[in-house]
C-alpha cells in the first residue's frame, strides 16, 4: 500500500512573489494559491499527510503533477523562493557575443569575443532561483560558442528554473542535443529556405531545420522564432505548415527594431501593414504577469556578455549594474516605469492597460512617451 503522504513534485517549486505560487517547470504553469494552500505545499517539501489538504485542491495538484504520492521518504532539496517587488521572473542571458553567422537583421551588430564568466553565471543562477525566477533563456551571439558552454550546461539541473536555449540551430547535432540540460530548444527560422538564407547565409536554413529535428528526436520540446522582413512576407502560410509538423511549443514572430546590422539593410524593411499581418501566425505561450500597469518588461531583465544587467538587449544602455554587485541589486536599480509615463496618444488609447506601450525601443526609447508603431497598427486591426 502506498504511503498516505504526498510530496511536492521534483518538477515543481514554491515561489513567494507578489502572491504565493507553485510553479511547474516542464509545463511552464504558474498557479496562484491561498496562504493556507501554500502552507500545505511547504509541508509537502518533506512529506505531508493527504488528510491535511482540501480534497479538491489535492486532486487538482495530483492530476497536474504538482504533488505526488511516494512510498519513500526521500525528497529533493527544495526551498521556498522569495522575490522582490516587482519580481524578476524572466531572465534573458546573452552568454557570448561570438557567432558563426552574420545575419543581416541582427540587432546585436558585429560578432565579438566577449563571454559571460563561469563564476558570474553560477552566481546569477543562485540569485535568480532564490529570488523566485521562473524562466531562464540562454542566447548570444550563438550560445553554443561560449568556450565553457558545456560547463555552464552541467550546472543547470541543480536549479529550480525552466531553461530555454535560443540558438540558430546550425551547431546542434545529435551529440550536442543529447547533452543539453534544457526544457526547450528555440531555433530561429526566418522564412523558408530562400528567405532565411538571404538574411542568415547560404545553407543556414537546412542546418537550422536539421538542428530542430535533432532536438525533437532526442525528446526535447522545440519552439521557433521568426522575424518579419521584406524577403519572407510570402513565406508565412507555408512556414506555418512546417511549424505545425514540428509540433512546436511556441512560435514567436516579431517585426525587428531598426538596430544593429539592420540599419545597413533598409531593403529588408517590410511594409508595416503586411508585417503586422504576419504576426497573426504566432503560437503564443503563457506569460505570468502581475504588474499589468507597468511598461513592457515588468518582470524581465537581460544579462549581457560583459556581465551588465540591462532592461533588454535593445535597451542595453539602460543598465542597473553588473552581476558582480548582485543580480538583486541590479534588478532593483533598473527603471520600473508605469503606463502613466506614456504620452499621447497612448494615454487616451482604450488598449493602454493591455498594450503597456508595446516595445519601448521601437517607440523611441524606454523614456519616450511615444507609441510603438507596430503595436498600434496591430491593435487597430482588432
Amino acid at each position: 500500500m502506498l504511503n498516505p503522504q504526498v510530496y511536492l513534485s521534483p518538477d515543481a517549486s514554491l515561489k513567494r512573489l507578489e502572491a504565493p505560487y507553485v510553479y511547474q517547470r516542464a509545463t511552464d504553469d504558474l498557479l496562484q494559491v491561498s496562504e493556507e494552500a501554500f502552507g500545505f505545499l511547504q509541508d509537502c517539501l518533506c512529506g505531508a499527510s493527504a488528510a491535511q489538504a482540501d480534497a479538491e485542491f489535492l486532486a487538482r495538484c495530483l492530476n497536474e503533477g504538482l504533488l505526488e504520492r511516494r512510498p519513500e521518504t526521500a525528497y529533493r532539496r527544495q526551498t521556498v523562493a522569495v522575490g522582490d517587488t516587482p519580481s524578476l521572473r524572466y531572465l534573458l542571458v546573452h552568454l557570448t557575443s561570438r557567432c558563426n553567422l552574420s545575419c543581416a537583421h541582427c540587432y546585436c551588430g558585429a560578432a565579438g569575443s566577449q563571454d559571460l564568466s563561469v563564476f558570474g553565471f553560477r552566481r546569477m543562477l543562485e540569485e535568480f532561483e532564490a529570488g523566485g525566477g521562473l524562466r531562464l533563456t540562454l542566447s548570444g551571439g550563438e550560445p553554443l560558442l561560449h568556450p565553457f558552454f558545456w560547463q555552464l550546461n552541467d550546472m543547470l539541473p541543480g536549479y529550480d528554473l525552466r531553461v530555454i536555449l535560443c540558438t540558430n540551430g546550425t551547431l546542434l547535432d545529435r551529440r550536442a542535443a543529447t547533452r543539453l540540460n534544457v526544457h526547450e530548444v528555440r531555433v530561429s527560422l526566418d522564412g523558408l529556405e530562400t528567405g532565411h538564407d538571404a538574411v542568415r547565409g547560404p545553407g543556414s536554413f537546412g542546418r537550422a531545420l536539421e538542428g530542430l529535428r535533432m532536438a525533437r528526436e532526442v525528446g526535447l520540446p522545440v519552439s521557433v522564432a521568426s522575424t518579419v522582413n521584406a524577403l519572407n512576407l510570402g513565406d508565412f502560410r507555408r512556414l506555418a505548415t512546417l511549424v505545425a509538423d514540428l509540433d512546436v511549443w511556441q512560435w514567436t514572430i516579431d517585426v525587428p527594431a531598426q538596430a544593429g546590422r539592420l540599419l545597413d539593410h533598409p531593403e529588408l524593411q517590410a511594409p508595416l501593414d503586411e508585417a503586422v499581418a504576419a504576426l497573426d501566425y504566432a503560437i503564443p505561450a503563457g506569460t505570468h504577469n502581475d504588474n499589468e500597469g507597468h511598461l513592457c518588461g515588468a518582470h524581465m531583465a537581460t544579462v549581457l556578455p560583459d556581465g551588465s544587467v540591462a532592461k533588454c538587449g535593445l535597451l542595453s544602455d539602460v543598465a542597473g549594474g553588473i552581476l558582480e554587485d548582485g543580480l538583486h541589486t541590479a534588478w532593483m536599480a533598473l527603471p520600473h516605469l508605469g503606463v502613466e509615463s506614456l504620452g499621447e496618444p497612448c494615454q487616451s488609447c482604450a488598449f493602454v492597460t493591455t498594450c503597456r506601450g508595446g516595445c519601448r525601443y521601437r517607440a523611441g526609447g524606454l523614456h519616450s512617451g511615444g507609441p510603438d508603431p507596430v503595436q498600434c497598427r496591430r491593435l487597430a486591426a482588432t
